[in-house]
């Protein structure tokens, strides 16, 4: 018995990081066919197959109208050749359109990353089955901090012994709004006013959101483009905090990461983060806010963190630095633990073999 795996093969893509992980896991115990998201466009295969697509809904709705009809005859091809058929999605808002609803009906097998997400399937009227499944840490997460700083890192090193500075770090890849930055933007320049040691780590990718601007008119260190494991944990181990203030995502790694790190992690008491927030510091969540103006996916709403509390909250961590760090590094064993990458992949293991995909 063999699995076909489809996923897009873009390398910076969170979807294709954490596909390779499954697959890597999945290798070990059942022959992976990999399949580019582009082959569905004309696939043909000659028997029905075991199939898993991630993420089930850009790959077959899309995250463009225009792209609609396109995307449903892969969904089409698809289904031609199921034996079972699955996969993975995440809900950025409370509630999925009526063309999302019938695409994950006339799946086997849907998993998501946190309990928001199946919340939100089963209250927007999905009846296939549905299973939570987190994302993982990779092994890098898991080690001892590295005896030696990378060069393109040290001035960070440099800036906490010349200013005794405290570092927060921000992760904005993409998508300002959903991430929150203007809500860091707002706590962090009060923040400053009162703590002007307190700096802003900015970690974005290749593309320059447009928030980016406001939050380089604040006392902020940017770092760009794409990191490689190791770095991105040398980062994390560099900074005293990790905030990650966002008002939509399935699961928001960077805060696990975070926290594995034994980092004071401050998220919002809401969304996704309810399934890990014991372990974090808590936002407090003013109501519910609109994401998305038209997205063709998902169509309800986020959660509105307050600026003024992730505000106090950062004061406050950065005035009991040690106390806190303390606290993030004991529970940081116990979120390694459920978290690895190993952990995960054994339930999905022990998921598809219940289903019939394995």
């Amino acid at each position: 018995m063999s699995l076909y795996y489809v996923h897009p093969f873009k390398h910076e893509q969170s979807f294709t990081i954490i596909a390779k992980h499954h697959i890597a896991y999945l290798s070990r115990i059942v022959k992976v066919n990999e399949v580019p998201e582009e082959a569905l466009d004309h696939l043909y295969w000659a028997s029905p197959k075991n199939i898993l697509v991630h993420p089930i809904l850009l790959l077959t709705i899309g995250d463009r109208a225009d792209l609609f009809q396109e995307r449903q005859r892969r969904l089409k091809n698809l289904l031609k050749f199921r034996n079972h058929i699955g996969g993975f999605e995440p809900c950025d808002t409370n509630m999925l359109s009526k063309p999302a609803v019938e695409v994950l009906n006339q799946m086997d097998l849907v998993i998501t990353p946190s309990a928001w997400g199946y919340e939100a399937m089963k209250n927007s009227g999905v009846t296939t089955h549905v299973e939570v499944l987190p994302h993982g840490v990779s092994n890098e997460f898991l080690k001892p901090p590295a005896k030696e700083v990378h060069p393109s890192l040290a001035y960070l090193k440099q800036l906490k012994q010349k200013h005794k500075a405290i570092l927060v770090l921000y992760f904005l890849q993409h998508s300002g709004f959903r991430k929150g930055a203007d809500v860091v933007a707002k706590a962090m320049k009060k923040v400053q006013d009162k703590m002007p040691n307190v700096f802003l780590v900015v970690k974005r990718g290749s593309i320059i959101d447009p928030y980016l601007g406001i939050l380089k008119l604040l006392k902020t260190v940017e770092i760009a483009g794409h990191l490689p494991e190791n770095m991105l944990v040398q980062l994390i181990d560099l900074c005293d905090m990790v905030i990650v203030p966002s008002r939509g995502g399935g699961f928001e790694l960077n805060a696990i990461e975070g926290l594995a790190r034994g980092k004071p992690t401050l998220v919002p008491n809401g969304g996704c983060f309810k399934d890990y927030i014991k372990y974090a510091i808590p936002i407090k969540v003013n109501g519910y806010t609109k994401i998305f103006k038209d997205n063709p996916i998902h169509v309800g709403q986020g959660i509105n963190p307050s600026w003024e509390d992730l505000a106090r909250k950062i004061t406050h961590v950065a005035r009991n630095l040690q106390a806190y760090k303390e606290r993030a590094v004991k529970n940081a064993l116990e979120i390694r633990r459920q978290y690895s990458w190993e952990a995960v992949c054994n339930r999905l293991i022990g998921i598809l073999k219940v289903r019939g995909f394995i």
